[in-house]
């Protein structure tokens, strides 16, 4: 259902060969929506895993795996994913692995309901995204959603210039204030633009920024993707990449599809093995055909 419904908000873009684009505070909302209405799965917030033991003896496959959380309290599962981004508690301190390499390069993020102010209007007629290059490793880049979500664009700046940046306190602002007064009309002008979008903005979109982070898959150890038993990582805990037309999040969508299947057929075996084993079991004891 949560598929159907990005399907329908997202954008068809033609030149990546049918793709859509999607705006990933509708991805990431609609996902916890769904989540909080199934009564299967149960929301924990500030935790993180602090041990686990896994019974790999296949004796009882609904709790081969058991976690130790970092408020004490214990989980019981039959496989433990480790879905929790970039900066991965699973990764790193349970299954010991390299953490993802930081970029130098920090990104801000945010959107704007343009409709209400008339000097950003001209922003919705143009296509689906532009990019503004602000100098000394400042870029921007804009996304116009059209008529799926009227009005809202959103934005993101990303900047290498690490020396400038203190993270809570460095805005888009800092980053594109010396373009305000450049001799250089086109610049300028795209600044004010900027400036603009930033002032009708969240405030908490102008002070939050991250530092871009990858996972690297060719190390010297071998260990890039990760994985123990019925330990698993998917995402960016398992391949962060720089972001670039959102291929992080068309990757873990493809990983959750893959990693269903496989833990389904992975059932069934069990199962089928289950089954035949009752019926060498029949026949032992003369009840079998």
């Amino acid at each position: 259902s949560v598929l159907e419904y990005l399907k329908e908000i997202g954008i068809c873009v033609a030149f990546l060969g049918g793709t859509y684009m999607l705006p990933w505070w509708e991805v990431r909302d609609s996902l916890l929506k769904e989540a909080k209405n199934e009564e299967r799965i149960e929301i924990r917030l500030g935790v993180s895993v602090n041990e686990v033991a896994q019974d790999k003896t296949g004796a009882n496959s609904d709790v081969a795996v058991t976690a130790t959380l970092s408020d004490d309290s214990i989980l019981k599962a039959s496989v433990l994913i480790g879905a929790d981004g970039v900066h991965s508690h699973v990764r790193s301190n349970i299954l010991k692995l390299p953490p993802a390499k930081p970029t130098n390069a920090f990104v801000w993020r945010g959107d704007v309901n343009v409709q209400e102010i008339p000097e950003l209007l001209h922003l919705t007629e143009g296509g689906i995204s532009s990019f503004q290059n602000y100098g000394g490793g400042v870029l921007m880049a804009l996304f116009n959603f059209h008529s799926k979500l009227p009005g809202t664009i959103a934005w993101t700046l990303s900047s290498n210039n690490k020396s400038k940046i203190v993270v809570g306190q460095t805005t888009p602002l800092d980053m594109i204030e010396e373009c305000l007064n450049s001799d250089d009309d086109q610049k300028s002008e795209q600044a004010r633009i900027a400036k603009l979008l930033f002032e009708n903005s969240r405030a908490h979109e102008l002070s939050w920024c991250t530092e871009m982070s990858v996972v690297d898959l060719e190390g010297d150890d071998g260990s890039g993707w990760g994985g123990d038993g019925l330990l698993t990582l998917i995402g960016d805990a398992a391949h962060a990449i720089r972001p670039a037309s959102g291929q992080g999040g068309a990757l873990a969508f493809e990983d959750a599809v893959l990693l269903s299947r496989e833990i389904a057929a992975s059932f069934q075996n069990m199962k089928s093995q289950e089954e035949e084993g009752k019926t060498i079991i029949d026949r032992g004891n003369g009840n079998g055909d």
